[in-house]
């Protein structure tokens, strides 16, 4: 089931520098951000008798707007440094990544353990909306910074 997700998300990765290079990474930063933020709540309505080409239909979103906007994120993030503190901001910028990952993989997964006998739907769909709900709040942040960013420049 992961299998073609993981060849979108190959794709996307590769699809986000030349999208970032003619838009600019703010609106693909902001674009991919925002379509992994509805992917979590597209995924609100699975069930125990969803059949799996569905499963992996609703899957999509969720690889291309991860994959667009990580690409450029980074690149923007070692832009912004100087050139003997990259590696320093790399390994922390993945370092962060990393740990963040760790954390939302223990906390979703004993919500999706459920008792630990089945797989609890509830426990899946309450990862959903908190992983939604907080893409959306850095979405809105990330517009937020990137318009008073704009403005300082222009102003």
């Amino acid at each position: 089931m992961f299998v073609p997700l993981s060849a979108v998300i190959t794709a996307a990765n590769l699809l986000s520098p030349r999208l970032a290079e003619r838009l600019g990474r703010r609106p693909v930063i902001l674009v991919g951000q925002a379509v992994l933020a509805g992917a979590m709540f597209a995924l609100l309505p699975l069930g125990e008798s969803t059949p799996v080409w569905q499963v992996v239909l609703l899957l999509v979103p969720m690889g291309v707007g991860g994959a667009l906007a990580m690409p450029a994120l980074t690149a923007l993030l070692m832009d912004a440094v100087p050139a003997h503190q990259v590696g320093t901001a790399s390994g922390l910028f993945n370092a962060v990544r990393q740990t963040g990952g760790a954390l939302a993989v223990a906390v979703f997964g004993a919500l999706v353990a459920g008792d630990g006998e089945d797989f609890a739907l509830p426990g899946l769909r309450t990862s959903l909306v908190a992983a939604g709900t907080a893409l959306c709040a850095t979405t809105l942040l990330t517009a937020w910074v990137f318009a008073r960013e704009r403005r300082s420049v222009a102003g």
